[in-house]
Parts: C-alpha cells; structure tokens; sequence
C-alpha cells in the first residue's frame, strides 16, 4: 500500500510542476487576489481531474482520444484562453496600485473555483494525460483499491503542490516593486495566449 501512495505521490508532484497554462493562472491569481484565491482556483482544477479519472475508469477513453473531440476540445480551450491571456495584458492592475497599501482585489471563490475547473476541463491534453496513466498503470496489477490510493494521492499531492505555490506566489507580491509585479502579469498574459495558440494549432493540425 505504501508502495502505491509513494507512486501516486510521485506522479502528483511532477504533475504540479509541469508548465502549462493552469500553473501561470495559479500564479496570476494569487499575486492578484490572495492566497486563498489561488488555493479556490487548485481546487477546481483537482474536481475537473478527479471528473476525468473517474470517466476514464469507467471507460470513455476512446471518446476522449476521438478526432473531433480533441479537434473541437482544442478550439475551445485556445479561445478560452485567448480571451483571457489577452483581458490580463490589457487589464488595468489594481493589485499594483495598491501595493503601497496592501490591499487585495476582492476574492471571488465562485467564479475563481469554476474558472480553475474549466480551464482544466476544456484542456484536451488533460483527458489524453489520464488515459496514458491509467494505461501505464494497467502493468502494476493494481486492485481496485490499489487504484483509488494511486490516484487518490496523485490528486492530494497536485493540490497541496498548487496550494503552496500560491501562497508562495502571494508573499512573493508584497516584497517586489510595482514595476515587477506588472511584469510578471504580463509574462503571464503572455504564456496564456502562447499555450492558447499552440492549441488552436494542434487543433488545426
């Protein structure tokens, strides 16, 4: 059993770690909003997860690995994230021109909760992750049991990851000038919309 969570633990970090647009988010919206805003975001993103998981186990991987799906899949989350990447450029910084005062935009748990479940859920390469998983667990002879506990701390790992890097991210906000901090929001921006148009691209192709 200890084998097993070690395993699931394993994957988890290295999931958290991996550079896609769900870790510059997380990022983005701690410095903007909080720590608890980015650890609300996470916990969205672990439910569209633990979504997946649950239908790949039941057996929907050859929907998920269809053309149209990933094809139409991708349409969606570059526009998506698009929109977004291109609402931060553009956005006037409020958490910057309260620096001096430390004072944070409102948290919106609702909204950053369903954005954080979202954003993942329309990522086509997310499903596609979750299938190679399960697939390459298949070898270990896992129990049921055994499976729940893999994927159990993978996802546990995942969140507690994501959620110390927003806290992380957040005390990182008050101790940098003004200038850095609309910096980091546009190199945010930026890897947004790069991720949205790879995307679209692999959409395309």
């Amino acid at each position: 059993m200890l084998n097993t969570v070690a395993t699931g633990a394993a994957l988890g970090f290295a999931l958290s770690f991996m550079i896609g647009p769900v870790f510059f988010l997380i990022l983005a919206i701690s410095v903007r909003q909080g720590p608890l805003a980015g650890i609300v975001f996470a916990a969205g993103v672990l439910l569209s997860d633990a979504v997946y998981i649950i239908l790949v186990a039941v057996g929907l991987s050859q929907l998920f690995e269809s053309n149209w799906f990933v094809q139409y899949g991708s349409y969606l989350g570059s526009t998506l994230l698009l929109v977004y990447g291109i609402s931060i450029l553009f956005k006037k910084n409020t958490r910057v021109e309260n620096t001096e005062s430390d004072e944070l935009i409102p948290t919106r748990p609702v909204i950053n909760f369903s954005k954080g479940f979202v954003m993942n859920m329309i990522n086509p390469f997310v499903p596609l992750f979750w299938i190679g998983v399960s697939a390459g667990i298949s070898s270990y002879e896992y129990t049921s049991n055994d499976k729940f506990l893999f994927y159990l701390s993978a996802l546990v790992v995942v969140f507690l990851t994501d959620s110390t890097k927003a806290y992380l991210a957040s005390k990182l906000s008050r101790v940098i000038t003004a200038q850095i901090l609309i910096l980091f929001n546009r190199l945010a921006a930026i890897a947004l919309i790069l991720f949205g148009l790879r995307m679209l691209f692999y959409g395309i192709s």
